[in-house]
C-alpha cells in the first residue's frame, strides 16, 4: 500500500528524502552532496540574515522585512533537519501503517483508507498550489527588487556583495533558497496534515471493527448461540490491541514532530504578525504588495492545517467515544465528559492554565514562562495605576480614568491567582461531576446533562463575543489616545516614559495587558457561571432519579410485589448519596471562588459607577464614548451573569422541595419517608 506518496515526491525534489529502492552508490552520492548543498544554503541565508538584524537593522521597516523571511527559514531549517535526522523513525511510522492491526482486512475497511487517502491528495494538491502561488509572487517581488539594483533579502556578508558578479550569484542564491524552502515547508505541513488524517482513518476502521463484532455477537444471541468463546475474546483483544496500536502510532507522530510543531507555531505567528504590518505600511507599493499578499495568506493556511488536522483526531477520539460506544450497548459510565471545555480554552490561551495532557517537560517550562509574563504584566499595571493614584492624581477627572481600569484589573489579578493556586481544587471539582453519583447513568440523565452543557457553552460564546467587543471599543480608544501622544491609561514610573521607544513600549504593553486581562475575566466569569449551571444540571438529574424511584415503586405496588427490599433501600440510599454530593459541590465552588465572589461584587460595582460617571461627563467625546460603552455595558453584564447563575440555583434547589412535595408518598415507607423530608426541608 502507498501512503502519503505526494509528500515524499515533494520531499525527493527538494533534497530531503532518497528515495529507498536506490541501490547505486553514485546515486546516493549525489543525492546526498544534492541534500547538503540544499540545507547548507538554507542555513547560510539564516546565518546572514540573522548577522544583519543583530549588526545592522536600525529601524522597523527593515527589521520587518528581514523578520519575515529570517523566522520562516528558522522554521524551514527546523524541518528540513527533524526529517533527515528521523528518516528511520518517519520510515517506521509509515510501515506501522502497512501492516497488521493497521492495514485494512477487507472491502469496507479499503473503502474507508481510500475515502482519507483521496481527501489527504486533493488536499496536498490544493495546498501545494497555493504555496507555489505564494512562492512565485514572492518571486516576482524579488525579480523587481533585483531590476532596481537591490538584493531581495537583506544580509549581512563579510565582503562586499555591491560587484555586479557578487551581486547576481548571491540574489540567484536567494530566490533559489526560496523556492526550495517553500517546497520543504509544503512537503512537512502536508506530510503531518496527511499522518494526522491517517490517524482519523484508523480510528474509523477500529469503529468498523467495533461495529461488526456488536452485530456478530449480536446475531448469536438471537441464534442462541452466545457464549465467550475463545473466539469472541480474540475479536475483542485485536480491537483492543488496534486501539492501542493507534495510540502507539499517535505518540510516535508527536515524539517526531514535537519540535517542528513548536518552532511552526511561534514562528508562524510573529510572521503573520509581520506580513500584516508590511502590507499595511507599504500597500501603495505594487511590488511589495504582490510580493506578500499570497505569503500571508499561505501563512494562514499554515497554521490553519496544523489545527485543522489536530481538531479533526480530537473529534472522531471523542465521536467513538461517546456515540459508537453509547450505540453499541457498552456501559454509558464508562465515559469521560467535556465539561466547560471553552472555559479551559481560553485559560489555556491567556496562560493560567497549562494543559494536563501535556507531558512535554520543555513544553511545561514554556508556559510556566508565558504564565509569570501574563501575570507579572497584570500586576505591573496594577501598581503604577495605584501609585499614579496615591501620588499624582489631584482631580476627580483623574481619578476617574485611573479607578476605572485600576479596580478593574484588581479583579482580573484576583481570578488569575485563585485559579493558579487552587488549579488542583478546580479540577477535583470537575472530577466530582464526572463520577458517580454525579454521572448520568441512563439516556435520560444524559440528555439532561447535554441540554444545560449547550445552554452553558451557547451563553459562554455570546458572553465572548459581548467582552470582545468592549476590549475592542477600549482598544480603539487607546490606540486614538496613542496616536495623540497621551499613554493608553495613566501610570506611575520612577523613569521619564516620554521618550519615543519607552513610550510605545508601554503603551504597546499596556494594550496587549488589557487583552489578557479581558481574556482572564472572560474565562473566569464563564467558569463561574457554568458550575452554577452544573449545579443546576446535577438537581435536575436528582429530581429525575427520584421520580423514576417513586414511579418504579408505584409500577411493583400495581403488579402486588410491593416490598422494602434491599434493593429499595439501596436506591433510596443512592439518591441521598447524590444530594450529599450536590451539596459538597456547591460548597466547594464557594470556598474556591469566596475571594472572587467578594473582589468581583465590590470591585464591579464601583467600576459601574466610575464608568457611568465618566461618560456622563464626557458624552460629547467620540473617542472616549467608543472606548467605554461596551465596556459599561459589560460590566452590567458581568453583575447580571453571577446574580442569574446563583438565582438559578436557588429557584432549581427549591423546584426539587416542591417536586419531592408532589410525589406519591403513601408508597414509600416510614424511614423513606423520613429521608425525603429532610431533603424537602434542606432543599428549600
Amino acid at each position: 500500500m502507498q501512503i502519503l506518496t505526494l509528500q515524499f515526491l515533494v520531499y525527493n525534489y527538494c533534497g530531503l528524502w532518497r528515495p529507498s529502492e536506490w541501490s547505486s552508490n553514485v546515486a546516493k552520492l549525489l543525492y546526498n552532496v544534492f541534500t547538503f548543498v540544499i540545507i547548507s544554503s538554507e542555513y547560510f541565508v539564516v546565518l546572514t540574515q540573522f548577522m544583519d538584524i543583530v549588526l545592522i537593522v536600525d529601524n522597523i521597516n527593515d527589521f520587518a522585512t528581514n523578520t519575515l523571511i529570517f523566522l520562516t527559514l528558522v522554521a524551514v531549517c527546523c524541518k528540513a533537519t527533524v526529517v533527515l535526522m528521523r528518516r528511520n523513525a518517519i520510515i517506521n511510522l509509515m510501515q506501522l501503517l502497512m501492516k497488521a492491526p493497521c492495514k485494512p482486512c477487507d472491502k469496507d475497511e479499503s473503502a474507508i483508507q481510500t475515502k482519507f487517502d483521496r481527501f489527504i491528495r486533493s488536499y496536498s494538491i490544493k495546498y501545494l498550489v497555493l504555496g507555489v502561488s505564494a512562492v512565485a509572487g514572492t518571486t516576482i517581488g524579488s525579480v523587481l527588487n533585483v531590476m532596481q539594483g537591490h538584493i531581495p533579502y537583506r544580509i549581512w556578508l563579510p565582503w562586499d556583495y555591491n560587484i555586479p558578479l557578487v551581486f547576481w550569484i548571491i540574489s540567484i542564491h536567494q530566490i533559489i533558497s526560496s523556492f526550495f524552502a517553500t517546497m520543504i515547508g509544503i512537503g512537512t505541513d502536508t506530510l503531518i496534515l496527511g499522518l494526522s488524517l491517517q490517524m482519523c482513518a484508523q480510528l474509523e476502521i477500529f469503529e468498523n471493527r467495533l461495529h461488526k463484532l456488536i452485530i456478530n455477537k449480536t446475531v448469536r444471541y438471537l441464534e442462541h448461540a452466545l457464549s465467550s468463546s475463545n473466539k469472541n475474546r480474540r475479536r475483542i483483544s485485536d480491537c483492543i490491541h488496534h486501539h492501542l496500536s493507534i495510540y502507539k502510532y499517535a505518540e510516535m507522530v508527536n515524539a517526531i514532530f514535537n519540535q517542528v510543531f513548536f518552532v511552526q507555531f511561534s514562528g508562524s505567528i510573529l510572521v503573520l504578525c509581520t506580513s500584516v504590518y508590511y502590507l499595511s505600511t507599504h500597500i501603495a507599493e505594487l511590488s511589495g504588495l504582490v510580493t506578500l499578499l499570497f505569503y500571508t495568506i499561505g501563512m494562514f493556511v499554515q497554521i490553519y492545517i496544523l489545527c485543522w488536522s489536530g481538531n479533526e483526531v480530537i473529534l472522531k477520539v471523542i465521536y467513538i467515544r461517546i456515540y459508537n460506544l453509547y450505540q453499541n450497548d457498552v456501559f454509558y459510565s464508562g465515559l469521560n465528559m467535556q465539561i466547560l471545555s471553552l472555559s479551559f480554552s481560553i485559560y489555556n490561551l491567556c496562560g493560567i492554565w497549562r494543559p494536563s495532557e501535556w507531558s512535554s517537560n520543555v513544553a511545561k517550562l514554556l508556559y510556566n514562562i508565558f504564565t509569570f509574563v501574563i501575570i507579572s504584566s497584570e500586576y505591573f499595571v496594577v501598581l503604577t495605576q495605584f501609585m499614579d493614584i496615591i501620588l499624582i492624581v489631584d482631580n476627580i477627572d483623574d481619578f476617574a480614568t485611573n479607578a476605572l481600569m485600576f479596580l478593574t484589573l484588581v479583579a482580573v489579578c484576583c481570578k488569575a491567582t485563585v485559579v493558579l493556586m487552587r488549579r488542583n481544587a478546580i479540577i477535583n471539582l470537575v472530577r466530582l461531576l464526572m463520577k458517580a453519583p454525579c454521572k448520568p447513568c441512563d439516556e435520560d440523565e444524559s440528555t439532561i446533562q447535554t441540554k444545560f452543557d449547550n445552554f452553558i457553552r451557547s451563553y459562554s460564546i455570546k458572553y465572548t463575543l459581548l467582552a470582545t467587543s468592549a476590549v475592542t471599543g477600549t482598544t480603539i480608544g487607546s490606540i486614538l489616545n496613542v496616536m495623540q501622544g497621551h499613554m493608553p491609561n495613566r501610570i506611575w514610573l520612577p523613569w521619564d516614559y516620554n521618550i519615543p521607544l519607552v513610550f510605545w513600549i508601554i503603551s504597546i504593553h499596556q494594550i496587549v495587558s488589557l487583552l489578557f486581562a479581558t481574556m482572564i475575566l472572560v474565562g473566569t466569569d464563564t467558569l463561574i457561571f457554568g458550575l452554577f449551571l452544573q449545579t443546576c444540571a446535577q438537581l435536575e438529574i436528582f429530581e429525575y432519579r427520584l421520580h423514576k424511584l417513586i414511579i418504579n415503586k408505584t409500577v411493583r405496588y400495581l403488579e402486588h410485589a410491593l416490598s422494602s427490599s434491599n434493593k429499595d433501600k439501596t436506591k433510596i440510599s443512592e439518591c441521598i448519596h447524590h444530594h450529599l454530593s450536590i451539596y459538597k459541590y456547591a460548597k466547594a465552588i464557594n470556598a474556591i471562588f469566596n475571594q472572587v465572589f467578594f473582589v468581583q461584587f465590590s470591585g464591579s460595582i464601583l467600576v459601574l459607577c466610575t464608568s457611568v460617571y465618566y461618560l456622563s461627563t464626557h458624552i460629547a467625546e467620540l473617542s472616549r464614548l467608543v472606548t467605554l460603552l461596551f465596556y459599561t455595558i459589560g460590566m452590567f453584564v458581568q453583575i447580571y451573569t453571577f446574580c442569574w447563575s446563583g438565582n438559578e440555583v436557588m429557584l432549581k434547589s427549591t423546584s426539587v422541595g416542591n417536586a419531592i412535595y408532589c410525589m406519591d408518598w403513601p408508597l414509600l415507607s416510614i424511614d423513606e419517608q423520613r429521608d425525603l423530608l429532610l431533603i424537602m426541608m434542606r432543599s428549600t
